[in-house]
């Protein structure tokens, strides 16, 4: 996440304006407020000196965003703050609605951000549904980097973790060490008489034991990355044994859950009557819910 003055810095970096003076002239900005935004995007380890010169950092979410900034300075305000969050998450449709719980962001700040994206053709919006122009490929390409760069990179947690959710507030991981963090999506299915063992452990960095809604919603993070029959099947069977509790959680994933129970045939999932025999063992009917 970068603040407006923070991006125009990177801009004048990319445009070969490689000194403290050089840029504090260009964005009229004193030194002092040049040299600590420099501090801020150093400690972000997107910059760095180089023989006496700031340059960028070698790394790809770096590389297309400055891309994009060259094109017009708008963009450096329209993917400040939480801009660069949201398009991060457009690599694949979603609602506002899933962009809030997503992001942990005020729905009045994603509004916003996503009027200003339309506008300039950068999000396309279909029914309830926002995703990135398929023709702006540089929009693509920075959003599928920067999504990728947020899955591995995080002084939040330890390193060597996978990351399924990264926002301002939340941190959803796994790690093959035992942490003294909090227990999330399905670690936590024991404690509500669904007993199996997912092949890993799951944390997030809340300082509080996450709600029921919360395990869910971790959950989904989770499926939108694993590619496992097995976890989706027991998703499936927390949420019906849930379902009052977790009406309105929104996701695409828990969508196609909906549709699954309906007797729909979904990509990645195993049919209703297979994951019935598994959920008879938690006392949980599939075809009632």
């Amino acid at each position: 996440m970068f603040t407006e003055s923070e991006l125009k810095v990177l801009n004048q970096i990319n445009r070969g304006n490689s000194t403290v003076e050089g840029i504090a002239d260009a964005l009229k900005l004193t030194k002092r407020q040049t040299y600590r935004l420099a501090k801020s995007l150093t400690d972000k380890e997107t910059i760095r000196k180089k023989e006496g010169n700031i340059v960028l950092e070698k790394k790809t979410h770096i590389t297309f965003l400055v891309k994009v900034l060259e094109a017009s300075e708008i963009f450096c305000k329209i993917l400040s703050d939480s801009g660069l969050d949201i398009l991060g998450e457009l690599n694949e449709e979603r609602t506002m609605k899933e962009l809030t719980q997503c992001l942990g962001i005020h729905q009045s700040t994603v509004s916003r951000k996503l009027s200003q994206m339309t506008v300039l053709s950068m999000v396309h919006k279909q029914g309830t549904r926002y995703f990135i122009n398929p023709h702006r490929w540089e929009l693509i390409d920075l959003s599928d980097s920067y999504r990728a760069y947020k899955k591995t990179n995080d002084s939040r947690i330890p390193a060597g973790s996978e990351v399924y959710h990264n926002s301002k507030d939340l941190i959803v991981f796994s790690n093959n060490n035992v942490l003294n963090t909090k227990t999330t999506a399905f670690s936590k299915y024991d404690q509500y008489g669904i007993i199996f063992y997912p092949g890993t452990v799951y944390y997030c960095n809340k300082k509080e034991d996450p709600t029921l809604t919360e395990i869910f919603l971790h959950s989904l993070y989770v499926l939108e990355t694993a590619d496992s029959w097995r976890l989706n099947m027991m998703a499936l069977i927390f949420y019906v044994k849930f379902r009052k509790e977790l009406c309105d959680v929104s996701n695409s994933i828990k969508n196609d859950m909906d549709a699954v129970l309906l007797g729909e045939n979904i990509n990645g999932w195993v049919p209703l009557k297979e994951m019935q025999e598994r959920a008879e063992m938690y006392g949980v009917s599939l075809y009632d819910s």
